[in-house]
């Protein structure tokens, strides 16, 4: 009787919490007292999940309650976890941790792979979706009990973090490689990829890092670079570099060079030759480029934050045609619109009306029309195009 009523109160007290952290827009951390028992529940109920970082540190037996919250954090840290969550997996989840929490537990801190509310990064998700959704794809289940990354997937995982959130937070530049903190994430990474035998470039350092996850195609897209929450001067650097490449693809002979994407939603609906109609009433279509089912999801990762996410069961719906376009008299702003702050030609907002007519002919809510927002936007999506072997 007294277990139920504690795991009533606990369930009670989590629910709150999650409501608090979703309203911030952050991750739910959790202490769990038992966490190998904790995994299991989530995977018996159908909760895909895996470790990300650091597996040795992931405490095999269940800790005993009433110790050092402090004294836990030193010997464990946080056990940060990728979920996949959709449906009543979120309640499911609170209803599981309320039967192993602790206050002297370790610190578990889950992220969604399509950062939904309440697991998230500042209402970003921590890594983009499709490559979320790519690495739980690789999990292996550990002999220790728990489903955790490894390989390349685990070490570019590291890489990620090491560059996009702890280095993006608090380096002004690639150059800050050697300050204190950043050397020893760059040690422990060396560390787990000689484990994981995954070769990494030499000399390591911020700079050769960003290069490697871009050759293996796990960095963060550009678009997210130049939004992203924390930045304090390296992901600008990171992003100027972007655009000195992107620059060198733009096409001349355009009185306004931009792309227009079409989703596979329009695709199932029969609606992708009015969608063109639409469009090319307005702009010249230069050149269709149309992407193969097969190639669609590797694609869509470069672009969009690797976000093509929808609805709360986070459906993926993937670009499948691309519109090489000129606006013969564009409507270039003055200043930035609020709404859309790097959106440079007001013509551009027309795909507003293109979505709201196609969503008529469809009978339900398309959003099936995206375009670039400025040329170098552009220059990024034809970077991407080129990447993956289509346009010239």
């Amino acid at each position: 009787m007294q277990n139920k009523l504690s795991t009533l109160l606990n369930h009670f007290l989590l629910r709150r919490k999650f409501r608090k952290i979703r309203k911030k827009h952050g991750a739910l951390s959790i202490r769990i007292a038992s966490v190998i028992a904790f995994l299991d529940e989530l995977q018996s109920a159908g909760i895909r999940y895996a470790v990300l970082r650091w597996p040795d540190k992931v405490p095999i037996e269940p800790l005993p309650r009433g110790g050092d919250a402090g004294k836990v954090d030193e010997r464990h840290g946080d056990v940060d976890i990728l979920l996949e969550l959709e449906g009543e997996s979120r309640r499911q989840l609170l209803e599981i941790a309320a039967r192993h929490y602790s206050k002297s537990g370790v610190s578990c801190e889950f992220y969604d792979t399509c950062g939904s509310g309440g697991f998230c990064y500042k209402h970003y998700p921590y890594y983009p979706p499709i490559m979320a959704r790519a690495l739980l794809a690789t999990r292996i289940f550990d002999p220790r009990g728990f489903f955790r990354l490894t390989g390349l997937p685990y070490i570019a995982s590291l890489a990620y973090h090491v560059v996009y959130h702890k280095a993006a937070a608090t380096c002004a530049s690639t150059a800050a490689s050697d300050t204190e903190t950043i050397s020893a994430y760059l040690a422990r990474l060396a560390e787990e990829a000689k484990a994981e035998r995954v070769p990494l470039p030499v000399p390591l350092d911020l700079n050769s890092l960003n290069r490697w996850l871009t050759a293996n195609g796990y960095e963060m897209p550009y678009d997210l670079k130049i939004r992203w929450p924390r930045n304090a001067g390296l992901l600008t650097q990171l992003a100027r570099e972007d655009e000195a490449r992107f620059s060198t693809l733009l096409p001349s002979g355009f009185n306004y060079f931009c792309i227009f994407i079409l989703r596979d939603d329009l695709e199932d609906a029969g609606l992708t030759d009015k969608a063109i109609e639409m469009i090319s009433a307005e702009f010249e279509i230069r050149q269709i480029i149309e992407v193969p089912k097969t190639e669609r999801r590797r694609l869509a990762s470069h672009l969009r934050g690797g976000n093509w996410m929808e609805g709360k069961h986070g459906e993926e719906i993937l670009p499948c045609t691309f519109l090489i376009c000129n606006d013969p008299a564009p409507q270039l702003l003055e200043s930035p619109l609020p709404q859309y702050p790097h959106l440079d030609n007001g013509n551009l907002r027309r795909k507003i009306t293109y979505r709201e007519k196609l969503s008529q002919l469809s009978g339900k809510r398309i959003y099936g029309v995206h375009s670039s927002d400025n040329a170098i936007e552009a220059g990024c999506v034809l970077d991407a195009l080129k990447r993956e072997g289509f346009g010239n």
